[in-house]
């Protein structure tokens, strides 16, 4: 596989599925018996039935139903892994799971299968998603957060998922409107003052392309929705040419970055950095890509805030 294993992501734990004998339970204190009864060994297609007898109970709560959704998309999540599940079923199980409710693994898993089949825009939204998800207090728990170099590692193949995509992965947005993903200058509060944005441009020019336009309008409400924080642009190339023309080069694509901010009102001061070659894109250790996609991704604008 392609996609970098720097890290052995936390997994999801659990004994195998079993189906669960027929429910009996007429109110919630013994349906929540009944629940407590089956341990882990619970199938998700139980666990289904479980929540559809807590739908029809008056007296049950939200936290019950909360409760069982996520089970249910654990449950599915650990399924899809058994022996004998074909490739596809496998991934439709996965994608199932997170109509229950949404695990930043799940996300995290179908990230990494979508960037090993060069699905590099599937892949960038699925790590966003993931960043969005670990942020999200209601969705992962305290005790269910990552340690900071998992999240680190998403972060990181979010960001180079989306240099490498052929059309702009926008940040996503949070209930309240909030820019998540890579647009989050925190993700539960692991912070991330760096960040490589996918501005595109005409070949040899400092002039956006269309791809370029979209990401650079897309940084501007992502900063507008922060405050207009002041930040820092900087400027790189892939090491074609002189180190002298590629310093003028990149030094001019963060300078038109910083005046279309600045056309549109942007109030955060601005500094703007030229790097040319000197400083290409770290990849992490022990992945291998194509000479023209390491040059895609050292052709690129960082934002440091």
């Amino acid at each position: 596989m392609r996609t970098a294993k720097l890290l052995a992501t936390a997994s999801i734990l659990f004994t195998a599925a079993t189906f669960g004998s027929a429910h009996a339970a007429s109110n919630c204190t013994e349906l929540r018996s009944e629940i407590e009864g089956t341990g882990t060994d619970a199938s998700s297609q139980s666990l289904i039935s479980f929540h559809e007898m807590a739908l029809n109970m008056s007296d049950c709560d939200d936290a019950l139903s909360e409760y069982l959704l996520r089970r249910i998309a654990v449950t599915l999540s650990r399924e899809a892994e058994a022996p004998g599940i074909g490739e596809a079923q496998r991934l439709a199980m996965l994608e199932d799971s997170l109509a229950y409710h949404r695990l930043w693994q799940v996300l995290k898993q179908l990230g990494d299968e979508a960037y090993d089949q060069e699905d590099y825009t599937s892949a960038a939204t699925r790590y966003q998603q993931a960043l969005e998800t670990i942020d999200d207090p209601e969705a992962t728990a305290d005790r269910h957060v990552p340690e900071r170099p998992i999240v680190e590692e998403i972060f990181r193949l979010a960001e180079i998922s989306r240099l490498l995509a052929d059309e702009y992965v926008a940040v996503p947005l949070n209930r309240d409107g909030e820019p998540t993903g890579l647009g989050a200058p925190s993700v539960r509060g692991y912070e991330f003052s760096v960040v490589s944005v996918p501005v595109t441009f005409v070949y040899d020019k400092t002039q956006f392309d269309e791809q370029g336009q979209l990401a650079v309008q897309d940084l501007l409400s992502q900063l507008q929705a922060q405050g207009e924080p002041d930040i820092t642009l900087v400027g790189h190339t892939d090491p074609r040419g002189s180190n002298q023309y590629n310093m003028g080069l990149s030094e001019g694509r963060a300078m038109s970055v910083a005046m279309f901010l600045r056309q549109n009102n942007y109030g955060g001061n601005i500094t703007t950095v030229g790097r040319g070659e000197e400083e290409p894109f770290a990849v992490p250790e022990g992945m291998q890509l194509p000479q023209p996609e390491m040059f895609r991704l050292f052709r690129r604008v960082e934002m440091q805030r």
